[in-house]
């Protein structure tokens, strides 16, 4: 559509502000819009596109709507995949994470629907679970997904495949780092 999308996720220091000192902190997404890159005046900023679907500070909770990927399908609808980071009261464990795919509106000011696509955690990832990166692939008319995660404590990459992009199957584990990763 001659526009480039810049997908971004922030905390919402604003909302932190008005709660009591040490709230905790929600992340949302959105993106500003461009028909030219370097023309500072010529972007549009749209609303919050993606928020956490709960009150997570009426809960006292972290959590919220994290990084994720971007897709135009066959009849031109936008398809964004996120993690959603489920209400958490420990900013370090015991967290869930989900990938959602939402369908942006034609002018992206909202998604015209969300669904959750993918919660099922292979062996191995108890949590960090998240930042899907999607893709087409026409030679096998198959959606990929590569996630990034924790498998026994280790960063690591996974991958699953789709053939609608909605229901995903764990195809094998990418990548896992070396142990000084963990280390520093």
């Amino acid at each position: 559509h001659g526009k480039f999308l810049m997908f971004t996720a922030w905390w919402n220091d604003s909302e932190r502000s008005r709660a009591a000192p040490g709230a905790p902190r929600h992340r949302h997404s959105g993106f500003p819009v461009r028909s030219r890159f370097g023309v500072r005046r010529r972007r549009r900023h749209y609303p919050v596109f993606l928020q956490p679907e709960q009150n997570l500070s009426a809960l006292g909770a972290t959590g919220g709507a994290f990084s994720g990927s971007a897709y135009i399908d066959k009849q031109g609808k936008t398809r964004f995949w996120y993690t959603e980071r489920l209400p958490a009261y420990d900013l370090y464990r015991g967290y869930r994470e989900v990938q959602k795919m939402a369908v942006a509106h034609d002018d992206y000011d909202k998604p015209e629907w969300v669904k959750t696509v993918l919660t099922d955690l292979p062996a191995g990832v108890d949590c960090d679970f998240r930042d899907p990166k999607v893709w087409y692939e026409e030679a096998d008319a198959t959606f990929y997904m590569i996630l990034g995660a924790s498998v026994n404590g280790d960063p690591a990459m996974l991958l699953f495949h789709s053939a609608d992009s909605e229901r995903w199957t764990f195809h094998h584990v990418l990548y896992v780092a070396p142990g000084y990763f963990r280390e520093n």
